[in-house]
């Protein structure tokens, strides 16, 4: 039923089964970094724990999509997908084991407020760090508080770098396409639980923003009434972003500046483009 997809970080890959049932998990090693690839197998084959590896070409979303076809090869009814850099919750493997025993299962759930650990400056060094040995802020991230002001792109602006007019004509493009498609003060909302009805639907191959463009297909279906997609508060967290030991929005743009910033941005504009997007909102799940 749980899903791990691991591409690098050893001490990640051993923090998942503090929470996780160790026969009730499938590790999807999708990496370029072989000896990541030997360290996870050997773990694996250790621990007893379930592992497929698979051809990577670098990118989360080839990754992910290997995950969705693993999920319709499994013939499972439901999965939980966990990125290797996250965790879930002792809360969060029970109310999602729980789920997927109820006749009224939603096919997708999508998180609202999602809880976070964000670094305090990044360093490229703590992609492969011990999680517990770096500093960091648990919050809720990709809130939105004020749309209209989070457009004119001031952040770009205060930067210090050079932006052109072209560049903050991207930004105002693509916050006004999500804006409409995600219908609230979300930026991005997590599709972690879900049916085999999801599996018609891939992640598309860009850097950046692949689990948004993904939650706005399924959002998408529910509109038009293909799959029951709901949305979860993480008021008492089931999933945790680690960003401190992933972030690659933070790795191209720190590492290119404004120009790699506005390369996954544009991008990701593309993608929003081609959708059926909706306002209306899926009903949050009381559990």
């Amino acid at each position: 039923m749980f899903y791990v997809l691991a591409s690098h970080n050893t001490y990640a890959l051993e923090r998942q089964f503090k929470t996780l049932p160790e026969r009730e998990t499938t590790v999807i090693i999708n990496t370029l970094d072989k000896d990541f690839e030997k360290f996870a197998q050997e773990y694996c084959w250790k621990e007893k724990i379930r592992c497929i590896t698979t051809e990577s070409d670098g990118t989360a979303a080839t990754g992910k999509n290997k995950f969705l076809e693993i999920f319709e090869d499994d013939n499972v009814p439901y999965a939980v997908l966990i990125d290797g850099d996250d965790y879930l919750t002792h809360r969060g493997v029970r109310v999602y084991k729980e789920l997927a025993k109820r006749e009224d299962a939603p096919d997708a759930i999508g998180l609202l407020n999602q809880v976070a650990w964000t670094p305090f400056s990044y360093d490229p060094k703590s992609l492969t760090a011990d999680p517990d040995t770096l500093t960091g802020k648990c919050q809720v991230v990709g809130v939105v508080t004020d749309w209209d002001k989070w457009s004119k792109g001031q952040h770009l602006i205060d930067s210090g770098q050079e932006v052109t007019p072209d560049m903050l004509n991207t930004w105002k493009a693509c916050t006004s396409l999500l804006r409409k498609g995600m219908g609230c003060n979300q930026m991005h909302c997590r599709v972690t639980f879900m049916s085999r009805k999801v599996l018609q639907y891939r992640f598309p191959k860009i850097k950046v923003g692949e689990e948004t463009i993904f939650y706005l297909l399924l959002k998408s279906a529910y509109e038009e009434n293909k799959l029951n997609l709901v949305h979860l508060k993480e008021t008492n967290p089931t999933y945790i972003y680690d960003a401190r030991i992933s972030g690659i929005a933070n790795k191209e743009s720190q590492e290119k500046g404004i120009v790699g910033y506005m390369e996954w941005l544009s991008a990701l504009t593309k993608e929003l483009q081609k959708l059926n997007l909706y306002t209306t909102q899926p009903k949050v799940l009381e559990i």
